[in-house]
């Protein structure tokens, strides 16, 4: 496939006059284009491509699309849906009402058997011909410096320590309880790598929409037991 560079920086007035109508406070997608504009642009991915071939979807308003998709925790297909029938998502793709946008194969990151067989650094990923790698144990050097960073954290310094990483613990909390964090969706470093990019600039655009509507930060979240303690205490 090639790419034919192109620019989606207007949004067609009948999107918008629609959009508008139906949604007259906006919502965060609306509210991230009309403030950051498209994010991206074709020429970032430019050396991607070949100079040949089919022309591709624009992966400007692919990559887009799928920081939204994490950003409102949808899964490829539904993301699909999204740009095919949402009005809010096609403002800010900046596409026509009647675009019927791209299948959700489009939308999912994935390395065909032929480029996967022949890695040179496939034994990082699995041991096996065919299939993913399944748990193992650990080489003895991160094994004992894990067993180390565990004994470490049962010392009295640790509440003082943990209070530094305050704010690392509310960022990780929000990407595993908003943008399904908890697991990757997908298998290898490389994938896994961008999903992280993706769930990584999905919480910078929702905390700049919360800026943005001045939405209050909400309160730290105590524990069922901590809760119970302290009705005790009380």
């Amino acid at each position: 496939m090639s790419m034919r560079p192109g620019s989606f920086t207007e949004i067609p007035e009948a999107t918008r006059k629609v959009a508008t109508a139906a949604f007259p406070k906006g919502g965060m997608c609306m509210r991230l284009r009309d403030a950051l504009g498209t994010i991206f642009s074709d020429d970032d991915f430019a050396d991607l491509f070949p100079g040949d071939g089919r022309p591709a979807e624009s992966p400007a308003r692919v990559a887009l699309a799928l920081v939204l998709q994490y950003a409102e925790g949808l899964s490829d297909r539904q993301a699909a849906d999204a740009v095919r029938g949402r009005l809010d998502w096609k403002y800010a793709l900046g596409l026509e009402l009647e675009d019927a946008g791209f299948d959700f194969s489009v939308i999912k990151v994935n390395f065909s058997h032929a480029h996967c067989t022949p890695c040179p650094v496939r034994a990082r990923c699995t041991k096996s011909a065919t299939a993913s790698r399944k748990l193992t144990l650990r080489p003895r050097e991160q094994h004992e410096a894990l067993a180390c960073a565990r004994a470490v954290q049962q010392g009295e310094d640790r509440q003082r320590r943990y209070q530094i990483r305050a704010g690392v613990e509310g960022t990780i909390s929000q990407a595993v309880r908003g943008h399904g964090r908890r697991r990757s969706r997908y298998i290898g470093l490389a994938k896994t790598h961008l999903q992280s990019v993706l769930t990584a600039t999905a919480i910078n655009l929702v905390r700049l929409d919360a800026w943005l509507t001045g939405t209050p930060l909400g309160p730290t979240r105590t524990s069922h037991f901590i809760g119970l303690r302290q009705v005790i205490i009380a």
